[in-house]
Order: C-alpha cells, then structure tokens, then sequence
C-alpha cells in the first residue's frame, strides 16, 4: 500500500467516524446523502491533489532559481572588468526573471486545473439536478412562474 493510500484510508476512517457522530450509520450507503459527499470527498480530494502539484512545482523553481542566483552572486563577487560585472549582473537579473516567469506558469496552471475542477463539479450537479427532474432540484420565483410580482399588503394613511 503507497502512503497516499494510506493517507488516504486514514482520511476515510476519519470521516467515517464523523459522519457517525452525526447520526449516519453507515456511510457505505448509496442514498442522496451519501452520494453527495462522496462527489464532495472526490472533489475536494482533486483540489487537494491540484495544489500538492503546485506546491511541488513552486519548491522545484525556488530550488533551481535559487542555486542560479547564487551562482550569479558569485560570478558578481568575482568579476573584475566592468564588462564581468555587466555581465554577472545580467545573469543575476535573468535569474530573478526566469523564477518569476517559473512562478507565474505555475499559477497559471493552478488556475487551469482549479477552473477544470470547479466545471467539472458544476457539469456534474447540473447533470444530478437534471435527472432527478430539474424542475424539482430549481423551484422557479414566483415572478416567474406566474408572469407577475406577487401582491402584499400595503400600508394605508389614516
């Protein structure tokens, strides 16, 4: 068993646990209820994996443009033309760059696979509330049921 397995277990121990605390017996079953946290646990066990991805990514850039700008320090330190010093502090800036450029393709990313996974989860409701009659899962106002807004009791000066 991998440890994300067994995280994961855990994970689902955990909440079995809670939902017994909250009166549900057995969380094994397929009712409303338990479809619905069993679409919410995947859903938020995809956002979870998402930013794990990102971070992941993050940590590699931070590593890598960190062990460039050091190496671009020292060029700094040992430059001893003026053409060296141009030079080294080009390199320097081009590390600062390349982890900005690093660190925004990451958040792009994060973004791309967070909107994936929001329309995802929308497509997947829309397509719930369809079946089970949409007419029942959205109750329509009553302005736009009957065509006119609803009458209340005015007020009337004495």
């Amino acid at each position: 068993m991998s440890k994300e397995q067994g995280n994961g277990s855990a994970a689902t121990d955990r909440f079995a646990g809670l939902l017994s605390w909250w009166g549900v017996t057995d969380p094994s079953k397929t009712g409303p209820y338990e479809t619905q946290l069993k679409r919410l646990q995947g859903f938020l066990s995809e956002l979870q994996r998402a930013y794990g991805d990102a971070y992941a990514r993050q940590m590699e850039g931070y590593f890598a443009a960190n062990e460039h700008f050091a190496r671009a320090v020292q060029d700094l330190m040992r430059s001893r033309r003026p053409a060296d010093v141009v030079a080294a502090e080009s390199n320097l800036m081009s590390a600062l760059m390349e982890e900005a450029a690093t660190q925004a393709k990451a958040w792009s990313e994060l973004a791309q696979k967070l909107t994936e996974c929001c329309s995802a989860a929308t497509r997947e409701t829309i397509a719930k509330a369809q079946e089970g009659g949409g007419a029942a899962a959205r109750p329509t106002p009553p302005r736009a049921a009957t065509g006119k807004a609803p009458q209340g009791k005015h007020l009337q000066a004495v």
